[in-house]
Parts: C-alpha cells; structure tokens; sequence
C-alpha cells in the first residue's frame, strides 16, 4: 500500500476535534479608504472603502457593485515578524489597506473586481527605496520607474477583462526582485459581471465557499540582511514555505460546510514551484492564470509555477462530520519544515468542516426614507426572517451602491432580535446624487449569514433652475507625441453632478496651429448628467508642441472651465553618433570574445521628443530605410529618449570583406517610426595579411637563472595589415600550434626565464598583428642559462684555507680538514669549539654584488661538544662585522640534546631551539633568507623555524665554530652550498 507523503512525514491521519473552527462569511472584499484627494474626485457612494484581509473566504459571494471603477488604496511598507525556530524577528516587506495598520505578515489585502470594471488602485510607497506595482496576466504599460521612497503617490487604472485569480505585487523596477521575495505580493479576484456564485462564467464553475491560498517563500538571509537591495538573488535558498503569509503551524484554517462546493484560488508568489494537494479529496481544476479550461481535469494535486495561479473546486462530502473532520491542504512537494527544525511546519493547513445546518435568514428591503425636494435618501426600512421559527437575529448589515467591503452595521436591530425582525436604519451618509442608487440588506442568525436582499431607486434631476457649469476632466490624446502622418483620438469626461445635474448638451476643441475646419466633439451619454467626448484630429500638424483646450456646455447653457493638453508632434529622426567596432582591425576570425563569434558595432541614438524605436547599419554603402541589420538596447529595452545600442556583424560576413578599410553606417529611428535624415559612421579595418620580421636577437644570450628576464627584439617587424602588437616563444626544436606558445606583448619584451631548468635552449618566436593574425615565419635564438650558484665546496682538495677565501687560524689542532671528519666524501672540516675556529667566504666583490636572496647548506655533527651557545654559521654583508651581520645558525647542548636555532643579527631574540640528531648521525641543516621578508631553518629536510628577515643583503659568510662561546670538543662541518635562488634543497 503507497504511504500518504504526510504520513511519511510523521503526520497521523486522525481528526484533530480540538482545531474548532468557525464559518466566516464575508461579502467581496475592497480597498481602504484613500487620500482626500482621491476621495474628492470619487462618485460619494464608492469614496469610503473598507479594509480589506489577506485571506478571503465568501460564503456565499454577493453579487458584482453597481458602476464601472472600483478604487483602492495599498501602502507599501516594512514591519516584522516572528518564525518558528528563530529567535527574536525577522524584517519583512507586504501591503496594509491603511496608512497607520501594522504589517505583521508579508504580503498583502485580497482586491475584489467584476469584469468589465476598471480597477485604480493608488500606491504609497513608505519604503526606504523606489517601488512599483504589477498586476500579472492584466493588459497595462509595466512601470519601470515607480515611486521613490517618500515619493508621491501614483494610481494605476486597471481595465479587467475576463474573470480569473491574479496575483499583484512589485513592478519591474531595479529592486523587484527582493522585494518580491520580501512579500511584496497579493491577490486580486476578478468575477464575472452576470454569474453570482460563480468563478467564471461557465455553469460548471459554480461554488457555495471560497478561500485564496497564497503560497510563498522566506530566506532568513534575505530578510535579515542590512541591505537586501544588494543581496545577491542567485545565492537565495528559502527556509519557509508560507501560506497566506505564514508557516504552519501559524497558517489559518479554511472554514467550510458539508456538502459544500469549496472553490481554492491558488497563486504561487514565490520562486520555486508548489503542488498543491488535499489530504482525502480531490479537486476539480477549472482554470490556470484566469484561464477556464472548456473540460476541468481531476486531480489529485496541481503543480504551479512562480507567478501563476491556479482555480480548483473540492467537493466537501455530505457525509462529513461538523466540527471534527479536517483535510490538511498541504504542499505535496513536502515543503513542510521550518527552517530544517523538527515537526511539521511550512505550506500546511487545514480545510475544517463546521456546522452542516440550514441557510441564514431572508431579508427584504421594504422602503426608502428620504427627506422633501430637493431629494435626499436618509435611510431606510427592512425585515429579516429566519428559515428557523423563533430563532433570534443576531446581526445585520447594509451596503450603498456596492457589495464591496465589510458593509456598515444595523444599528437599529435589537441584541438577538426574534424572528422576524423590523429594522429602521438611517443611512451614514445622506445620499443625494441624482440617479440609480441601490440599498443592500443581509442578516445573521445561528444557521449562519443569509443572501443580500436589495432595493433600487432613483434620485431625480432637480427641478431648479441650473446656473452651474459642468466641468470637464481626463482630456486624453493617442497617439501623443505623434509623428504627425496619423490621426489623434481625443477622449474625455464631462460630468453635470453635483453642479445642476444637467445633461452634457456638447463640447468643443481647439488645437493651435490647427487651420482646418472646426473640430466636431461627439458627446455619448453616461449616466445621468455626465458624458464620454470623443474628437478626431486630422494628420498633417507641424512638427513641435500643439495646445489642445476642451470645454463642455450642458443643457442649461453652462460652459464649463477649459482643460487643456499638450499635443507633441513629431516628425524628425534622432540623432546617431559613436559608432565603434570591436575587436578592430580584424581579420574575420576572432571575434569579440568566446561567446560572441562576431565583430560588435556600438552606437548612441538620440531623439529630441520622442523614446527611441530602433536602429539600423549598412558596411560601406547606406541601402534603402529598414534594409540593414539591426540594433539592439544594450538595456534590453527602448524605452528613453537616449538608447545605447548594438549589433553583432557575424565573423563569416567580416571573413567575405576586402583587405583594407571599410565604412560602418548607423541610423536610427524614434518609436513613431521617423529616420534620422543622416548617418553615422565609423571604421572597420580588414587586415587577413600575415605579419613578417627578419629576425630576433636576445640579451645577453648566457644568462643565470637567477636573472629574471632576457630583453627580446624583433628585427624586422612588420605588420603588412595592420601593427604588430606581440608574439609568443617557447622553446624545442619543433613548432607548436598558433597561440599556445607564451605570450608577449610589443616588439621589445623581456622573458621570463626562472622556469628554465640549466642548459642550452633555442627560443623560437612567432608574432601576431592588430587583426590577430600569427606570423607564418617562425624565428629562432640560442639561449644557455646557468645555476645560480653562488659557492659549493667539500674540503676535498688544496690546502688551507681548501678553497676558500681564508680561514681564521694556522693552529691544526683548532682547525683542519681531516677523513675522521668527513660526513660526505673523503675529508671534511673539524673546528674546535672553545675558539674562533672558522673558513670564511667573500663573494660580494667587484661584479659580484650583495644579494638579497640566499640559501645555505651544509652537513653537521656535533661529535660531542658541550657548548652552551655557539655560532656555527654566519652571514653579512659588506665588510664582514657585527653590525651588518644579517643571520647566525647557532648550537647547544641541553641535558644531552644536541640543538640548533637560527638568530637575525646579533641579538638573540629566538627563543626557539630545534632538535638534532645525537651521536655519529650526519645532520643537514639549511637557511633560507630573504632580505626584509623571512628567514627559515629546515633541519633534515624538515621546516623547523621562521623569522622575520631584516633589510641587509648577504656578501659574506662564516662556517666553523665562529664565536668562542663554546668548549674545545671538535665539531665535523661538510658539503656546503650556496646559492642565491631561496628554494629549499629539502632531504638530507
């Protein structure tokens, strides 16, 4: 048998009768109240909105509001929460339907529209950066720009189409990314005009409960950081998987009934996938991002994918049990832990399942109060019955115009009114707009919340006489700026309410610099006393600014205040400049780098008044308007005035050019289709010639490896094409592939020769011009390069001082070379311990100056001798003295363990002793120096000590026993070595 995956999670499948959950019932869900301006320039019985929740569940919905624009406000702004398995809180970004509630969770109110309606929607951004907003898979200009932190606020008009789930959030600005990921995301719920009680318009969609589940992620790492705006997003791992905004076990549970069609309004507002599933049910998809599917498909869970949403119905079983059963809904991916801590956490809920009882009450709206001429609605009368006898009325409430929000209380309905209940209620706000007006009424009893009952009525015209002038708003042109070859829609809105109530009689336009005949305004009545105007102005206006004025004239005569626009006609091409090809010269086959295969033109396109369209180029010879290649934005987009573009010539074009110089082309065009009248252009060369030289030489040709570089010149270079720009060498006697030789720059570089092992080499040179053309040629130099070697010596031959340059004694007893000393070889030094018994070397003469870099070696034993403290080894500078003196290798014995440390200069500030081997065994012991950096002693091979070097440069250095410190045992000295490289020998 398959294991459910929540079981497999250490989830029990048991009804858990201690989760009581109550049905909540809700009408359509709307915005706060807005800004006093907006509110000013609202119809007053849609001014006033009511919060709206993150999670929205109807049971059953109300039908669509009266009118065609539903406004909300949403403020963008940070707050805090607290999560499962982290300490203290964590910062989060989200949307509130007021400017003083609380953010405590991220993301944001569920908004509410029918289709057919327009949405505005106002945006405070009370963010430390810019933001903007989007509303995905609805039709509208993305704003890229957005609003600045404490800028002003901005409206977005919104026309909804079909019904659907669609989820809002951050725009395309440069900080969407994280401040999606930081909960800047909501939902909005489109219904159809004409189905209540339906997700879309086909009969099969029908619900009786609804619920959004908003799936989303959280990274601590993102959230915590001091400057998520620089948080690198490709390095964001999320630890939570939020429903709603929270994590379980914070996630709130679904209410529904038995019997009950559930209608689930997925949306994924986070990164990563989610399928989403129910434990026990199955779901019917009926649509994905707002689009219904003509046959829904069962299934057990649906995957979705970041940004889109999805609609299914589960079918609540009439069997279930009120107020025990539950169905975990749940992420089926198992994103359920918090943070990798224990327990189920994560995108967990539950659907609980209350009381299975009958319908709530029945209202009726029985009449309207209003006071005498001119009309105004003050209130209104009701009755509310219950479906149960004698049951009591527990609340009520009304709605003016719209369904939308939480509806205002009935003040008037007594504490438990018995069934049936009378209400009188007078209305908040006196309605006193002439027209249609429509009064809701819904009830409450125990078995739950009744269906909207409503009353529609009409405010007439007054009847006095109107002396006020309408006035007239949203003058609207398109296309604006125009290129002056197509006609220009006018729209606009006069409206008479509130100043007489006239209707709109007509209208009348003006355009400067306009000499045609008088514009004709067509005035189409929307309502009562207000109108939508519509003019055409013909084509052929001059190329500049144009002022449009509009005024409209009710039927009473009144003219209204002129609005006026600025009309931009444009009739002239950007400008190009900066044309660059690169890599140039070239030679057809190497292109810009590895990923681009080609030669890449950049240009600069500017238009006076108008966002740039585009760009086109030609080589050599300009072809007919949109016949050349095409540019591209270097920011993806043409969308300013300026652009930066470009175009890639591939390298099997450049490959079919002639040797020599060719021109490149540029012009541009603005998004209203003008050229420019005139082209840029630039220079590309074709060099496909290969560069020659006669010949190399190297200096000096006999060189220490120790020399860093041997000076290379070219004789003879000449680059047919183009310049030549370097080479490569190698050494061998055969040639190697173009380009994977070591490179070299100009036609007098130095060689790196350290890497060179002693010998006879021949250097073999190829060059290569601009264009990346290699030489066909190639040349050659012989090169010796020698050890560095500064002085070796065995004591095997000669007499004193045995080949070095003196020693410190005639005395043989205190010093001689002897085969009882030999550690390699047939003799080696002895000294006696107890007096300056020495060999000394001087090398830093003549040609031969100091070195700053050195490294000794020899062979020890100590045979015995009891010293204290002895300098065995030493090196200086010039003119050998104490107070050049730049290390000493120095012996002891302690408690029978013969010791060595290294010391720089005379103080004996080392307090470190390393130990050598007693007895007969030969010990290697090796400095390395390195003037102003280190000095280290290996001890058999081994690195033992590290010091700081001072600055001196060594030129002379003692062996033997150097200072008198020690007792007249004989100490054995063998195989020294010096050089000036500071490699290490190792091994003995």
């Amino acid at each position: 048998m398959t294991r459910s995956p929540l079981r497999r999670a250490g989830f029990r499948l048991t009804a858990i009768a201690s989760l009581g959950v109550a049905v909540v019932a809700l009408p359509v869900a709307a915005g706060a109240a807005t800004s006093s301006a907006a509110v000013a320039a609202r119809p007053a019985a849609t001014a006033a909105k009511l919060a709206v929740l993150p999670r929205m569940v109807t049971s059953p919905p109300g039908p669509c509001g009266v009118g065609t624009t539903v406004s909300y406000d949403l403020y963008a702004k940070a707050g805090t929460m607290s999560l499962p398995g982290l300490t203290g809180t964590v910062p989060i970004f989200g949307y509130t339907a007021t400017a003083g509630a609380a953010l405590t969770a991220p993301g944001g109110p569920t908004l509410v529209a029918c289709s057919g309606q327009t949405v505005q929607i106002t945006l405070y951004n009370g963010l430390a950066e810019a933001t903007s907003l989007l509303v995905s898979g609805l039709p509208g200009v993305p704003d890229r720009t957005g609003i600045p932190a404490a800028g002003v606020p901005k409206t977005y008009s919104i026309v909804v189409g079909a019904a659907g789930t669609y989820l809002y959030g951050a725009g395309l600005t440069t900080n969407a990314e994280h401040q999606s990921a930081m909960g800047l995301y909501g939902a909005l719920v489109v219904r159809p005009a004409s189905a209540v009680g339906q997700a879309y318009p086909a009969a099969t969609t029908t619900f009786d409960d609804e619920a959004i589940v908003l799936v989303s992620e959280l990274d601590p790492a993102l959230n915590g950081s001091t400057t998520p705006a620089t948080f690198d997003m490709r390095t964001f791992s999320p630890k939570y998987s939020l429903i709603n905004g929270q994590p379980y076990p914070g996630t709130s549970t679904i209410p529904t009934s038995a019997g009950k069609r559930l209608l689930l309004r997925y949306l994924n507002a986070g990164t990563q996938p989610h399928s989403m599933a129910v434990l026990g049910l199955n779901q019917t998809l009926v649509a994905t991002d707002g689009s219904p599917y003509a046959d829904a498909r069962h299934v057990v869970a649906e995957t979705f994918g970041p940004g889109q949403t999805a609609d299914v119905i589960a079918a609540i079983p009439a069997t279930a049990t009120a107020g025990t059963t539950k169905y975990a809904l749940y992420d089926a991916g198992l994103s359920l832990n918090n943070n990798a801590t224990t327990g189920l956490g994560g995108a967990l809920t539950f659907i609980a399942v209350g009381a299975n009882t009958a319908a709530g009450p029945t209202s009726v709206v029985t009449a309207i109060t209003t006071s005498t001429l001119p009309v105004t609605i003050t209130g209104f009368t009701g009755t509310i019955t219950s479906a149960t006898p004698g049951a009591a009325i527990t609340s009520a409430r009304y709605f003016v115009d719209s369904t939308s929000g939480l509806g205002t209380a009935v003040g008037s309905l007594a504490a438990n009114a018995t069934s049936p209940a009378t209400v009188s209620e007078p209305l908040t706000s006196p309605i006193t707009t002439p027209g249609v007006h429509t009064i809701y009424l819904q009830g409450v009893d125990a078995n739950g919340t009744g269906a909207l009952a409503q009353l529609s009525f009409t405010i007439p015209v007054a009847t006095a006489t109107d002396t006020q002038a309408p006035t007239t708003s949203a003058l609207a042109l398109s296309p604006n700026p125009s290129n002056g070859t197509v006609p220009v829609t006018l729209t606009a809105q006069a409206s008479d309410i509130g100043t007489g109530s006239s209707d709109i009689a007509s209208a009348t336009v003006t355009v400067t610099g306009y000499t045609g005949p008088a514009l004709t305004v067509a005035v189409t009545k929307s309502g009562l006393g207000t109108a939508n105007l519509l003019a055409t102005i013909p084509a052929g206006l001059a190329s500049g600014p144009h002022t449009v004025t509009l005024t409209s004239r009710d039927t009473a005569g009144n003219t209204s205040a002129a609005v006026s626009a600025t009309l931009t006609v444009d009739t002239v091409g950007p400008v190009t400049a900066g044309v660059i090809a690169a890599p140039n010269p070239t030679n057809g086959k190497i292109g810009l780098n590895s990923g681009v295969p080609a030669v890449r033109v950049t240009a600069t396109v500017t238009d006076a008044a108008s966002v740039v369209g585009g760009a086109e180029g030609f080589i050599d010879t300009v072809g007919a308007l949109g016949a050349g290649f095409l540019f591209s934005p270097v920011d993806g987009q043409f969308d300013n005035l300026t652009e930066a573009v470009y175009a890639d010539i591939p390298l099997a074009t450049v490959a079919t050019l002639s040797n020599g110089p060719h021109t490149i082309l540029v012009r541009g065009k603005d998004a209203l289709g003008n050229w420019t009248t005139a082209t840029a252009t630039g220079a590309l060369t074709v060099d496909k010639l290969v560069p020659t030289f006669t010949g190399i030489t190297l200096s000096p040709t006999s060189v220490l490896l120790s020399a860093p570089t041997v000076a290379l010149t070219l004789t003879g270079a000449d680059g047919t094409g183009s310049d030549v720009v370097g080479g490569e060498w190698w050494t061998g006697s055969t040639n190697i592939m173009a380009g994977t030789g070591t490179p070299f720059t100009g036609t007098n570089p130095g060689l790196a020769i350290g890497s060179l092992a002693p010998g006879t080499y021949t250097v073999r040179v190829r060059i290569i011009d601009a264009a990346g053309n290699w030489s066909t040629v190639v040349r050659t130099a012989t090169l010796t390069a020698a050890l560095d070697a500064i002085f070796a010596n065995g004591f095997e031959t000669g007499t004193r001082p045995w080949g070095w340059t003196s020693a410190s004694t005639n005395t043989t007893s205190r010093l001689d070379v002897s085969s009882g000393a030999a550690l390699a070889g047939t003799r080696g030094l002895q000294a006696q311990g107890n007096n300056t018994n020495y060999v000394q070397y001087n090398y830093g003469t003549g040609a031969s100056p100091a070195w700053p870099t050195f490294d000794a070696r020899f062979s020890f034993v100590p045979n015995g001798n009891t010293s204290s403290g002895t300098d065995i080894f030493v090196a200086a500078g010039t003119s050998y003295n104490t107070a050049n003196t730049a290390l000493r290798v120095r012996y002891r014995l302690n408690v029978g363990q013969p010791q060595v440390q290294i010391q720089v200069g005379t103080a004996n500030a080392n307090a470190t002793w390393t130990n050598l081997v007693g007895g007969t065994t030969v010990n290697t012991i090796e400095v390395v120096w390195q003037a102003g950096t280190t000095l280290q002693l290996y001890v058999n091979g081994a690195l033992a000590q590290t010091l700081t070097a001072s600055n001196v440069s060594v030129q002379t250095f003692r062996l033997g026993s150097v200072t008198n410190t020690g007792n007249n045992t004989l100490m054995y000295f063998d195989a020294f070595s010096a050089k000036r490289s500071t490699t290490p020998l190792f091994g003995p």
